[in-house]
Parts: C-alpha cells; structure tokens; sequence
C-alpha cells in the first residue's frame, strides 16, 4: 500500500497507533511509526517524516534493541539525506554503523546484513556529494557484507550502487556491466523498484557511451516502470535522461519539453536534480535563441547554488569522515598506552623477580648478570613503546591537517580559507589596505569528464591548481571552492591589481596545455571579480555573478563586479 494508496494507509496507521496500548505493546508501536515515517517520506512530508523517526527511535531505546534503534537512527538520515542535509545524514548513518558495530544482539548474518545497508547509505550520500571514491569504498563494504548476510536483495543493492561510482570513476563502459547483473538480479527476485532504478541507470550510461536509440527505447520502459511506482527521485532523473537524448538528437523542443516535465517533478523533492535542470534549460534555450528564458534559468541557478554549495557540504562531510578517522586513531593510541602500562606491570613484576632469584643465588654475579640483563630488556622495550606512541601522535597531526586542505587538490579547504579570510579582513580594516575576491570556474569541464572520465577530471583539477598556485604571493589565499570553481584571495590589491593579476594568469594558462591520459588538452577558465569589504559571503556572490555574466559572454575571460548591467546585459 505505501507504493498503491500510501494516503488510505496514512489513515489506517493513524487508527492501529490510536487503538494500540503504548505501554503493553511497545514493539507493534515502534514498528507502526515507522512505517508511518517511511510513508510520509515517500509522499516529501518530511517534517511528520521526521517526527515518526524520532519516535520510532525512542521506542527503540526504552525496548533496550540496538538493531531497532539504529534503523530507527538510519531512517531519519534518511529523510534529511532526501532533503539534501547530506552532512546531518551521514552523522546519522555514522551513527547507526557504530551501534551495529558495537551490538552484539541477533545473530552474524543479520548483523551483516543490517550493517550493508547502512554502509549503502553512507556510500550514497557520499554519492550525492560528488565523492564517488569515497563512495565506492562504503558500497564495496556493503556488497561483502550482505554477501555475509546470504541476501541477495542486499546483494542487488549494493551492485546497482557500485555501478553508480564504477561508471562516474572508471567510465560508463565499466560500470553498464555491473547495472546489468543488477537488473538481472532484480528481475529473478520480482523486486519491480529495483528493476525499474537499474534499468534508469542503464539508459543513462548507454546516454554517456553515445548509444541514443537503444537508450531512448531503455529510458521510456523505465520512465513508465517509475511513473507507476510513484518514484518522485528517479522519475526525476529518468525524464532529465531522457531531456538529454533529445538534445543530443538534435531535438531541443522535445528536450525543453522533458527538462520541463522533470523539473515539476523534481522541485521541492530533489534539490540536486533542481540545479541540473536549470543549467540544462538555460543552456538549451541559449541554443534555441530564447535569450530571456534562458536568463530565467540562469538566474534561479545562480540563486540555486548560492542557497547549496555544493563545496560547502562536501567540505563539511571531509570534516565528518576525518573526525571519525581521527577517533579510530586516537582509540588505537589510547590502545597503545593502556598496553604501554600492561607491560611497565610486567616488566616491573619481572624485575622483582629478578631480585627474589638474586637473593637466593649464592654467587652475586648471576645476580647482577640477570638484573642487568631485565634492565636492558626493559629499557628496550620503552624505547619500541615511545617511537610507536610518537608515530601515532605523528599521524593523528597530520589528519588533523588533512582536515583544512582539500584532499584532491593539496588547496585550502572552504573551512580554513573562511578562518584565514577572516584574519586578513581584520588585518586590512586596520590598515586600510584593499582587499580583492576572485571566482573562477573551468570551462567547459564537464564536457571533459564525460569525454574523458573522472580521473582525467581529476588530473585537470590538479594540473590547474598547481598553475594557480605558481602565480600567487605568500599573502595570498587560494581554495578548492567547489567541484570546478576556485577561489582567490587577494591581499593589498585592488579591483585594477586584480585585473593585472587574473589577466597574467588567463595568458599564462592561454600559452600551456596539459596532457591527460595521453592527450594534451586546452585548459580555460572564466573569472568574476569583486572588491571585498566587511562580507566575505556578498563579494562571493557578487564574484559568481560576474563569473556567469563571463560564461554568458562566451567564456576565457574575466567580468568585473558592476560591469553587469539589467538582465545580464553588457555595460
């Protein structure tokens, strides 16, 4: 019923959870509010959503049932997952693995099989951030284990979504087997949601290899397998698919047409999906001639990506996953010098016997012997306990530094470059020097994954940032802003001395190319500039402004804050 008549069930879960005893039948309770939030989830209520969650989850706790608590715990990362709160839900999630791995209630394969499913919803989430490497260790964790588990609905699962990072990492040719053996899966178990998520998938990587018929032909048998599920997220997806065969075809009025139809179903329900959509319109209408949708479109995108950073989230999820791996280390260095202190015991009880034989002994020399030689295997034996305890101190620093820099790039993260902001606005307001903001974003570089893959994405970023570091002062701050977008600082400089600079570096990366996977390849970037004042956050957005008016006007080039005139017009 939650998938045929989710509101008459609504109703009838409204009168079991009236009609049940609380205190004599906890457990139907916790059961009846959870699938009360599951529905309501479904249906994008997620504020009731939420509060059937927390009390599925305090039903949970007053039963004492671990396994119970953390899907309750899953569910509500869930929901905020759907939200787009990704840093939240993977709390949650994290959460829900510790219980689990901390439980020793029901039996191995159960726990196995509990513990995939959240490893699936941590893969996921890193998905939706973009972190698809991160991603496909938390699915690959998850497919051993319901391996372990002996479930081949959670085997199905797991594969589907290793597929998804497989294709974004190593290519859609690798990742079109494995959505395949999913779908089979799913077909032999009459599981119809998952059949109808992976024949989705499939149309889009058969889209991304360039094979638009049988694409198109796959994308409609699963537009109307998810149109009868009422699956909002991949009815979304499946008509944006879809929208870019058109495109692809040739076809933009049927393209707008699903661009369209997806974005309805999309909004309110699928924030991610929201911002592709707008940049998808406001592109395709600039192809059609229509300049005033497409600035429509442009416009919401740009509100779109002020409201979400995307950088932002994905900054704020590093910083989740390297405090937990912080814990782990700290737990082994804890663990360290607990073992430290057994062995100073017995060493210590060692010593004492040592003595106890001396005494004993008739010769003084073996005593003496034996005491020297305890001491030396004691003393060695600190100094083994002291590099070890180092080393790991050694390492939970370096961890703690991985926390402020991006891991891909070696930049500053949006974290400490909103500290070292702030401690150069201070310094400038006291002595009067200007200060310059610079958003620059790559052209064009979606293209480029899609043409080349992730990694070489990934290769591009890194050449880039080594080029833009090259060009900057010491007093300089530069971030990884976002999935292609960097950010600049620039200290004692002016609206004119940015220009100077930024037009340097636009020649300088104009003369260069740069060789991925064999081929060299033109990198060009398109910035905005903005004075900076006492606002970090206005400048930035006055700096993405002027970086899409940049874009608008054909891309390489650099637009100055106020050089935008009415509706994105040229001044």
């Amino acid at each position: 019923m939650r998938r045929t008549d989710p509101v008459a069930l609504l109703q009838i879960l409204d009168e079991e959870l009236a009609a049940v005893d609380d205190r004599t039948d906890r457990l139907t309770v916790a059961h009846l509010h959870r699938l009360r939030s599951q529905t309501f989830r479904d249906q994008g209520d997620y504020d009731s959503a939420r509060k059937d969650a927390i009390a599925f989850e305090e039903k949970a706790r007053a039963l004492d049932d671990l396994v119970l608590r953390s899907q309750a715990i899953m569910l509500h990362g869930t929901i905020e997952a759907e939200q787009n709160k990704l840093t939240t839900a993977l709390d949650k999630f994290h959460e829900a693995r510790r219980i689990l791995e901390n439980s020793d209630q029901g039996t191995e394969s159960d726990r196995a099989g509990e513990l995939s499913m959240v490893n699936t919803a941590i893969g996921v989430t890193h998905n939706f951030a973009y972190d698809f490497e991160r991603a496909r260790h938390y699915y690959e964790e998850a497919l051993r284990l319901a391996r372990v588990a002996e479930n081949e609905g959670l085997v199905m699962t797991a594969l589907g979504n290793l597929a998804l990072a497989v294709s974004e990492i190593d290519g859609p040719e690798v990742g079109l087997p494995m959505h395949r053996e999913a779908l089979e899966l799913s077909q032999q178990q009459g599981d119809l949601h998952g059949e109808a998520l992976q024949r989705a998938l499939i149309c889009e990587r058969l889209l991304q290899v360039g094979r638009l018929d049988e694409a198109r032909s796959t994308c409609l048998v699963a537009l109307e397998q998810v149109s009868d599920l009422g699956l909002t997220r991949p009815l979304a997806g499946t008509r944006m698919t879809l929208g870019r065969i058109s495109r692809e075809r040739g076809d933009l009025s049927e393209a707008v047409e699903f661009f369209e139809l997806a974005l309805d179903d999309a909004a309110g329900v699928v924030p991610g999906v929201v911002l592709e959509l707008h940049k998808e319109l406001s592109e395709v209408n600039q192809e059609m001639g229509n300049a005033e949708q497409a600035l429509h479109h442009l416009r919401f995108l740009v509100t779109l990506r002020d409201e979400a950073r995307t950088s932002e989230r994905q900054a704020l999820i590093e910083e989740l996953e390297v405090k937990y791996e912080v814990e782990q280390h700290e737990r082994q260095l804890e663990l360290m010098r607990l073992d430290a202190q057994l062995r100073e015991v017995q060493l210590r009880q060692r010593t004492y016997l040592l003595l106890a034989t001396a005494i004993g002994l008739a010769f003084a020399c073996f005593a003496a012997l034996a005491a020297w030689r305890g001491y030396r295997i004691k003393a060695g034996l600190e100094r083994t306990l002291d590099a070890r305890n180092q080393d790991l101190e050694l390492a939970v620093e370096e961890i703690g530094r991985l926390a402020r820099t991006d891991s891909l790039t070696g930049l500053l993260n949006r974290r400490a470059f909103d500290e070292l902001a702030a401690d150069q606005m201070a310094r400038a307001r006291r002595s009067g020097q200007p200060l310059t903001i610079v958003l620059a974003d790559i052209d064009q570089f979606k293209e480029l994954n899609d043409g080349l893959g992730h990694q070489a994405g990934d290769e591009t970023l890194k050449w880039i940032s080594n080029q833009i570091s090259s060009f900057l002062r010491e007093t300089d701050l530069v971030c990884r802003w976002g999935g292609e977008e960097f950010l600049y600082l620039l200290d004692n400089s002016d609206v004119d001395a940015a220009r100077t600079a930024v037009e340097r570096l636009r020649s300088h990366l104009a003369g260069r190319v740069c060789r991925v996977k064999g081929t060299s390849i033109s990198v060009t970037l398109t910035y905005g500039i903005a004075p900076l004042d006492d606002n970090l956050d206005a400048a930035v957005y006055e700096a993405d402004a002027a970086m899409y008016e940049g874009k608008r006007r054909g891309r390489d080039r650099m637009v100055i804050a106020g050089d935008i005139g009415p509706a994105g017009s040229e001044t």
